[in-house]
């Protein structure tokens, strides 16, 4: 597993020539800056990383591959994105995508998806799953209602957290065929846009949406905000859950309804609380609700963009010694606890990059993350660091035996909250 560079003075000027360059397991790391017209097919399983600051893939001609900036994927492949921003993909017939999806693993963290004619659009993989982590996606669609901000086909499982997803003109902000479909801790706003479905299930399937600020703007074109089942519940699983979100609907229509479900399983929709919604407006179709709170006032939405964590490179390990091996801890991006980390093995003669994702957007909530680290194998029996700790200041050199986690306090300093 290598690491390839992209940038001025690194190893690649194009995205694409790195890509092209790499092997199975190798990562990309992309210096920030724009990168215009770079388009890339990655065929392979690898991580493009962002480095010092978000990698702006801009289009200003069409694709020639006539389909994405990132056309991806295939069987049993394994992608990862990390602090990429596109924008600007079109193509002759409506459906330029930021990112095509074409099988296998696919993860997006620390994204932003705008101003395409598709966000994310994908293809059926029985075995696919994508998983997008704080990321955005906002202005893609064409107007013409069947172009959206995420469009997954039949895969096995779709994961969305922590993202926004808004202002698509007349598409979907969420549309997903997955046979599960997990959207938590997001917000889903029409604003000032005439879109469709908030999110959009329309082949039925396991589904969670929970702990989501939704709102149906007042343009909206379809007075329904939740479908599922809507073009025939082809997907076998009926374990369904829509809980604890809040609901904004700031649509004046008596059309208006929160869930339209064309199954005929009675989908749970539990301790919801709702804004702009009556009883009667909760469902069109099979619902069993409980616990709803209808507020007086409307909350205030927080409408911002994502404030993205910024990528670095931390925990690059130069070894000195074939052979000689240490552990370095990491913090993995769905761990939030005090003091989380896992360990991961590097191997002397390797290099490796670390970039902490996955940080909530909270302002202070994190008190550091590592900046400057390297760690030297130097020998059958010892190894040296040096790490700094913005804004706390440097850790420090330090060194220690083989088997120790040279590390893992840096790391842990750098998952206190505050």
């Amino acid at each position: 597993m290598a690491i390839l560079t992209v940038g001025p003075g690194k190893q690649f000027a194009k995205i694409e020539q790195a890509v092209v360059a790499a092997k199975a397991g190798d990562t990309v790391q992309v210096q920030a800056g724009t990168y215009t017209n770079d388009f890339v097919g990655i065929y392979k399983s690898i991580t493009l990383q962002a480095v010092n600051g978000e990698v702006r893939m801009l289009a200003t001609a069409s694709p020639p591959n006539r389909k994405a900036i990132i056309d991806e994927g295939g069987n049993g492949l394994n992608i990862t994105i990390n602090g990429f921003d596109i924008s600007g993909a079109k193509v002759a017939d409506g459906n330029g995508a930021a990112v095509r999806y074409e099988g296998g693993r696919l993860t997006l963290n620390n994204d932003y998806f705008h101003n395409n004619q598709e966000g994310l659009l994908g293809a059926n993989d029985p075995n696919g799953v994508i998983t997008i982590n704080h990321s955005e996606f906002a202005f893609n669609g064409t107007g013409t209602g069947s172009t959206h901000n995420l469009y997954v086909g039949k895969i096995a499982n779709l994961t969305v957290n922590n993202s926004y997803f808004h202002d698509v003109p007349e598409g979907h902000q969420i549309k997903s065929r997955a046979l599960t479909t997990v959207i938590t801790g997001n917000r889903i706003f029409d604003n000032t846009s005439t879109s469709s479905y908030s999110i959009d299930i329309p082949n039925a399937g396991n589904l969670t949406i929970r702990s989501n600020v939704i709102e149906q703007g007042k343009n909206a074109h379809n007075p329904n905000i939740i479908a599922y089942g809507e073009e025939g519940a082809s997907n076998a699983g009926r374990t369904v859950s829509i809980a604890g979100n809040t609901i904004v609907n700031d649509l004046v229509s008596a059309s208006t309804r929160v869930v339209m479900n064309r199954s005929t399983t009675a989908l749970p929709f539990t301790s919801n609380s709702l804004w702009g919604l009556t009883a009667s407006q909760l469902a069109n179709g099979p619902l069993s609700a409980s616990g709803s709170v209808f507020l007086a006032s409307r909350p205030a939405l927080a409408t911002a963009p994502l404030t993205f964590v910024n990528p670095v490179t931390t925990g690059t390990v130069a070894g000195l010694l074939a052979g000689a091996s240490m552990t370095l801890a990491d913090i993995a991006p769905s761990q939030t606890a005090v003091g989380a980390a896992t360990t991961t093995s590097v191997t002397a003669g390797t290099t490796r990059g670390e970039w902490i994702p996955g940080m909530p957007p909270t302002a202070n909530d994190w008190l550091a993350a590592l900046v400057g680290c390297s760690i030297a194998v130097l020998g059958p029996g010892a190894w040296a660091s040096s790490c700094q700790a913005a804004p706390l200041g440097g850790i420090g050199p330090r060194s220690g035996p083989i088997g120790e986690t040279p590390e893992r306090g840096a790391y842990e300093l750098a998952a206190r909250r505050t």
